[in-house]
């Protein structure tokens, strides 16, 4: 079953004193699944077709937010061989798969209103003789009063028309978890190009980020905020490691209704970055147990302060100066198994990557970048976005993230106090779908700033004349 896990909330004292003093998680037998596509293989025999259901837009199956625009998604049915007849087959909502998701995932969640929702032809779909696969259908959701703010279910099963075609009780449902966004704006401009905002929160309020409009359009500037940093660290009383907090971004996360909410009102998303703090520890030596003990004590933090996601940066860590006994050597499988874990324990949140250290290629470690499969799934599957590290410089380094595509790499960040944009059309035109603006402060960087919008979105920025310090 494709589905998204949600687990119980810590009590956010647990959690502080899981932070300041690198309290060990004591079980991490929770599994939690997410969506790899459709593998067929299990399916193919000599004498027997298979039909299957599968997402197009959303492979992986990642929480589809609804704002006040019309939201279309598109599937397809498909075959594990063709055959010499048109085959027809109906996908309809199928209510009864709710109460085993729920029950399951320890979830409440209801079904999409069906006063929301229509499929094309009524759910009729046809595949073509001798082909392998349909048309894209679309279902569309048309927000309305009747889609109150909050998380649904949106269950879909597929039933064949045509004999002779039989159906795998794996392949043959899709369950879309949907997030009606209420009244909370989208900042999608029509662009395929999300910008990417990075602050130093020990000496910047990332409330500046909120202040970029684009003046035509109206739209935010930036899409998604890095709030920069927290820390990986290693706590020698436990054997674990553990996210540790300094007190600037402590402070802000604390108060998140002043600091972070009001961002998040804009349709901008927040995410907390995870750096490496010269201990030895760091995203890219923890054994998969550790992993996922990781992921999850991320999870809490990302709950409990009401976060988008998660952002890893892999460096800082000198794991050679300070060598951890009984951690694995450093390299890009355990950074690209946090990356997976850390996925399935938020399967609808944010796991972005800076691309340094252990997830690009390497010839001294004999090391290729995320060219492997974790769990049988591509690292482009779980990874939403990548982007280079080197400032002002241009990176291809997308395809040596297996199953990443274009449209989630940066290949040319811009710090905002030293780099200047040349290159906005290459990226555009190219099908870039990340732009990286680093170390954002008030009452800087407007020249650029409004460079990167036109050359990106064909919009002048304009800053609302209002800067915030730092008041804490």
């Amino acid at each position: 079953m494709n589905t998204i896990y949600t687990m119980n909330k810590w009590n956010l004292l647990v959690l502080l004193i899981a932070l300041l003093g690198g309290f060990a998680l004591s079980s991490c037998e929770e599994e939690v699944m997410i969506d790899t596509g459709v593998d067929t293989s299990h399916l193919n025999t000599a004498n027997e077709v298979y039909g299957f259901l599968q997402s197009v837009d959303n492979p992986v199956m990642k929480a589809v937010n609804v704002y006040k625009e019309n939201q279309t998604l598109k599937v397809t049915v498909g075959l594990t061989r063709p055959v010499n007849q048109a085959v027809e087959a109906v996908l309809e909502v199928d209510e009864s798969l709710i109460t085993a998701y729920n029950t399951e995932h320890e979830t409440d969640w209801e079904r999409l209103p069906a006063s929301v929702i229509s499929l094309e032809e009524d759910g009729n779909i046809l595949i073509a003789p001798g082909d392998v696969k349909s048309y894209e259908m679309e279902i569309r959701i048309t927000p309305s009063e009747a889609l109150e703010k909050g998380t649904y279910l949106l269950p879909l099963r597929l039933k064949m028309k045509t004999g002779g075609i039989k159906l795998s009780t794996e392949e043959d449902h899709l369950m879309f978890v949907v997030k009606a966004m209420g009244d909370i704006p989208s900042t999608d401009k029509g662009k395929g190009i999300v910008t990417i905002c990075y602050v130093e929160c020990n000496k910047y309020n990332p409330l500046n980020a909120g202040e970029w409009t684009l003046r035509n359009s109206g739209k935010q500037l930036i899409d998604i905020v890095h709030l920069f940093a927290a820390n990986i660290n290693f706590n020698k009383e436990t054997g674990r490691v553990y996210v540790k907090l300094n007190k600037n971004l402590q402070y802000i996360l604390t108060h998140r209704d002043k600091y972070i909410k009001p961002l998040q009102d804009k349709g901008m998303k927040v995410c907390l970055t995870i750096l490496g703090d010269h201990d030895g520890s760091g995203v890219a030596n923890l054994s998969d147990e550790d992993a996922r003990c990781f992921a999850a004590e991320l999870k809490a933090v990302v709950d409990a302060y009401g976060l988008d996601g998660v952002d890893f940066d892999d460096e800082w860590s000198e794991y050679d100066k300070y060598p951890l006994p009984g951690f694995p050597k450093r390299g890009p499988y355990p950074y690209a198994r946090l990356c997976y874990e850390t996925k399935r324990a938020m399967p609808d949140k944010l796991c972005t990557v800076y691309y340094i250290g252990a997830c690009t290629p390497d010839p001294a470690m004999d090391a290729n970048g995320f060219d492997m499969q974790i769990e049988g799934m591509d690292p482009g599957d779980f990874i939403d976005y990548s982007y280079y590290a080197q400032y002002g410089s241009w990176s291809e380094g997308w395809n040596t993230i297996k199953g990443m595509k274009k449209s989630q790499w940066g290949p040319y960040s811009l710090d905002i106090q030293e780099s200047w944009p040349y290159m906005m059309e290459q990226t555009v035109k190219g099908g870039y779908g990340v732009q990286i603006l680093y170390d954002l402060r008030p009452n800087s960087g407007e020249s650029l700033i409004k460079t990167v919008a036109r050359g990106l979105y064909g919009e002048d920025a304009v800053h609302s004349g209002i800067n915030y310090g730092i008041d804490w």
